[in-house]
């Protein structure tokens, strides 16, 4: 029984990011754009974010700027797709490509650099009181 509880909580914790941009996916296709970029702008964010809490050791400010660069990917994806009827999958594929170099090229500068203890801690799982 332990070992199917670990197999559930590793689950849940490796696959609710897929599922947040699963779920950003389904919402394009319903409103119709078909948006391949979905994963550049995840690894931008994950590369901004890392970079942000070497550099501050404050969780909250790696989230937010996570976030916006995330978002930075969604806009630049929108205003070439809407504003200028540019390609989407074109678009996509190329958002994807930009936002993997840019991960590898903070990969580069951060690689074998580790978070502070007190940030880990930060994001321990915590106890669901009974």
């Amino acid at each position: 029984m332990l070992a199917f509880t670990l197999f559930l909580q590793t689950s849940v914790q490796m696959g609710t990011h897929i599922l947040l941009a699963i779920l950003g996916g389904i919402l394009c296709e319903k409103v119709g754009n078909s948006n391949l970029g979905i994963e550049g702008m995840m690894l931008m964010g994950a590369a901004a974010g890392f970079a942000t809490a070497l550099v501050t050791n404050n969780p909250w400010l790696a989230m937010l700027v996570a976030g916006l660069a995330g978002m930075a990917g969604a806009a630049i994806y929108g205003f070439i797709t809407i504003t200028l009827k540019g390609n989407q999958i074109v678009t996509g594929i190329v958002l994807t490509t930009f936002g993997t170099g840019v991960a590898g090229l903070f990969n580069d500068f951060l690689s074998g650099k580790a978070l502070s203890e007190s940030f880990r801690a930060f994001f321990a799982p915590k106890a669901i009181p009974q």
